[in-house]
Parts: C-alpha cells; structure tokens; sequence
C-alpha cells in the first residue's frame, strides 16, 4: 500500500491549520464587532461579519500564512528541533509584519492574533495524529455548536425593528425636497406666511398605501401681485426606498430668487 510523503502529510496539516484558523478567527471577530450595524438582529450580525471575515481572511491564511509557516518548519527541523515557543513566537512576529510595514498598529495585532491561532493548531495537529486526531476535530465542532446557539439566543433577544412610520417617511421625503426650496415643513401639518410680497401656504401631508409605505405629498399655495397659483410635489416613501412622483401646478414666482425673504407667521402641525 502506497504511504503518504512527509511533505504531504505537512501540507495537509498547514491546510487544516487554515481552515481551523480562518473559522476561529471570523467566528471572534464576528463577536467583535457585534452591535456595529445597531441593536437589531444581532444573531444575524453575528453570523453575516463571521462570513465576511472568513472570506477575506481565509484566503491570506491560506497563501501568506501557509508559506511562512512551512518556512518556519523547515527552519526549525534545521536550526532550532523541538523548540515549540520559537516556533509559535515567529508566526506571531511574522504575523505582525503587514500591519507593521502600512504603519497600523490594529491591523499588527489582529495579524498577530491570527498567527497565533494558527501555530497553536498546527501544533496541536501534529501532537494529534492518525486517530487521535478526532479529538481536534471534536474541540472544532465546540466553537461551532456554540456559535449556532450564539446566533439562536442573539436573534431571539434582539430588540425587534421598529415599524416605519409617516413621519419618518415626512422626513426623509422632505430632506429631498428641501434641498429644492428649503421652506416645506418636515412634520406633518402647514406653515402660512410672506415670501417676498406673497402670501405663501406650504403643507405637507401623508398617508398609508399599504404596510409601512406611504404617499408623501408637499403643497404649495401662493397668491399675491394679481398672481396665484398651486404646485404640489408627492414621494412614495419605504424605509430604505423612496421616489419621487412629479409635481404638478405652477413654480411660483420667488422660487428661483436666492435673496428671497421668508417670515412665517402660523404654523399648526400634528403632535
């Protein structure tokens, strides 16, 4: 029966060591920046920066990590046999270098902690051979089992998502329609005054088209100088999505002036 080389053998534990430390280390950093995206559905958090890390992270183990590591191996079977903690330690150094040579003290030491993890599984594949090596692999499953029940209770004790409501969907249409004219109320209801020599009404309303979705519409009413007119602008407004639906009427006659003067002087919005 043909047997495996030695160098097949330590090729396949550098992979081994690559996966376990890509896993590991998505799965603490995944911890890490827990909460960054707010407080909801952070076992969805949880699980979605552990991919992101593993993807990126998992590919620089692989190339970067394994050749340092198979350096360092071959340099200590010649120069320094059976010194584990120097092995270990020029990973750790090794694995400084990037963040080091940009000058960024964050990126030396998460390179640092993954080198770490890496020599450390690496020599325990080696201390685990043939059958006992289910043992590492059972310690693997550990931080895996845990993860899932991690997300499991994250997600379940999140806060939940607050609906969208028709004055967020106000604001958010209005922030667009303000850099226009800059004078539409952001809260449902009117303001009555003079811009310039006209006697100016601006009202903003809202309602419900169908669950957390709303038909914002801005109207605008202005008389003076033998002139009037109305000019209304609506959106459609999601939470993450919102679109204008034209406007129709008349711009008024101070609309482009950028000296015009605005005094307001009754406002009535809904509390």
């Amino acid at each position: 029966m043909k047997t495996e080389s030695n160098f097949t053998k330590i090729l396949k534990r550098k992979l081994l060591a690559t996966f376990f430390t890509a896993l590991f280390f998505s799965l603490a950093m995944g911890v890490f920046f827990l909460g960054v995206d707010g407080p909801y559905h952070k076992g969805n958090q949880f699980i979605m920066w552990s991919y992101v890390v593993f993807t990126y992270s998992g590919p620089i183990i692989l190339v970067y990590g394994s050749l340092v590591s198979l350096a360092l191996e071959h340099a200590q079977r010649k120069w320094f046999k059976g010194n584990q903690w120097l092995y270990i330690l020029l990973h750790v150094v090794f694995g400084s270098a990037s963040g080091l040579f940009l000058q960024q003290v964050g990126f030396a030491i998460i390179g640092m902690v993954a080198s770490l993890m890496y020599a450390f599984v690496d020599r325990l594949l080696l201390l685990y051979k043939g059958p006992k090596r289910k043992k590492v692999y059972f310690f693997a499953l550990i931080p895996i089992l845990l993860s899932l029940i991690a997300w499991v209770t994250l997600e379940y004790t999140s806060p939940k998502i607050p609906p969208f409501t028709k004055e967020e969907a106000v604001k958010i249409a209005a922030s667009d329609e303000g850099r226009a004219l800059g004078t539409f109320p952001d809260k449902i209801g009117q303001r009555e005054g003079i811009i310039n020599d006209y006697r100016v009404t601006m009202k903003t309303e809202a309602s419900e088209l169908e669950k957390e979705k709303y038909l914002v519409v801005f109207t605008e009413t202005w008389e003076g100088n033998g002139e009037k007119g109305v000019r209304s602008v609506s959106y459609v407004v999601e939470e993450n999505f919102f679109q204008s639906q034209g406007e129709e009427g008349t711009v008024p006659p101070y609309y482009f002036d950028s000296d015009r003067k605005e005094q307001w002087t009754n406002q009535t919005f809904d509390e």
